[in-house]
């Protein structure tokens, strides 16, 4: 896993001000004990013991035995945990080589943590699943995209069969901060998703009305419509379009389960998909590795780290 340190200069000001309240006191020198450990002394002889030091614009901290620790760091004065690098400094912005991210202030991020951990569950469990190796063995690559759905700011997970025009929707989650959990945001039979005959699904987002929408259509011209309720995860229909056979082996034209004449039945269709308006959601990834990677383990801009503040 690659590193990432930057250090800002006023981060680290807030941090000794804040934080850890360290004192301002003469410069001091390290010292490298016989155990091949580095300490910090402000005399000779005398190292500084369980404190948190700045010293050339970073920042260190040195044990109750007055070693230079590394790895993870508790701070007994708020209860985080900082991340301090090979060198012993303090890193910013980076991912620890146990997975664990440290954010603007050093400090562990546990609710961007576990969302990682939930995401990537939610894309090892598709890839073992039946659709999944169904979808390879008829020559389709499946694929996934990050977005927000619900304009909460968190990037939500969409996972599809293919990427053609007649691909399906198989999984669609929320991302839920107060059971910080993926939710799933529409219940809809997908036992026959590996059928291509079944005929294609895919999501909507109307940036002008600020609506999703979930579009399932069937073979036969039979089409579904779903919306993202409002302040939820979740999807709530709003239109569907079937054809059935009558007893005389007529076409049965039916919106919303009312039977209706055909040009009834076109005239509605036509007003439901410009009332679902947009373009369907596009950017979809391929699950190699170097995209997983690169959309789980994203360095988070300063607004995105504050949703995760806890």
């Amino acid at each position: 896993m690659k590193k990432h340190f930057i250090i800002s200069a006023s981060a680290i000001g807030l941090i000794l001000a804040l934080a850890f309240e360290a004192q301002a006191k003469a410069q001091g020198e390290w010292d490298q004990a016989e155990n091949g450990r580095w300490m910090y002394c402000y005399q000779p002889g005398e190292p500084v013991k369980d404190e948190w030091i700045e010293d050339a614009g970073k920042v260190y901290y040195v044990d109750s035995s007055g070693y230079m620790k590394t790895g993870w760091v508790l701070n007994q004065q708020d209860g985080k945990r900082y991340y301090m690098g090979p060198d012993g400094a303090m890193c910013f912005h980076t991912f620890a080589p146990d997975g664990r991210y440290a954010g603007s202030d050093g400090s562990e991020l546990k609710e961007y943590d576990a969302y990682r951990r939930k995401i990537l569950s939610s894309l090892k469990s598709a890839q073992s699943s039946k659709w999944y190796k169904s979808a390879e063995a008829q020559g389709r690559q499946p694929v996934f995209l990050f977005s927000d759905l619900n304009g909460d700011g968190y990037r939500d997970l969409v996972i599809k069969d293919g990427n053609g025009t007649d691909s399906r929707i198989m999984s669609v989650a929320v991302w839920d901060k107060e059971e910080k959990t993926l939710l799933a945001a529409a219940e809809f039979d997908l036992a026959n998703s590996g059928d291509t005959a079944a005929g294609g699904s895919s999501i909507y987002l109307d940036a002008d009305k600020q609506e999703v929408w979930l579009e399932i259509q069937g073979s036969d011209g039979s089409l579904q419509l779903f919306q993202m309720e409002d302040s939820s995860p979740r999807f709530e229909q709003r239109w569907s379009f079937t054809v059935e056979m009558d007893q005389w082996d007529g076409a049965d034209y039916r919106v919303n389960g009312d039977s209706v004449t055909r040009e009834e039945w076109e005239y509605e269709r036509a007003y439901a998909l410009a009332e679902r308006g947009g373009l369907p959601l596009e950017g979809f990834l391929t699950f190699i590795e170097e995209n997983i990677t690169r959309e789980v383990d994203r360095i988070l801009t300063l607004e995105e780290e504050a949703l995760w503040q806890s």
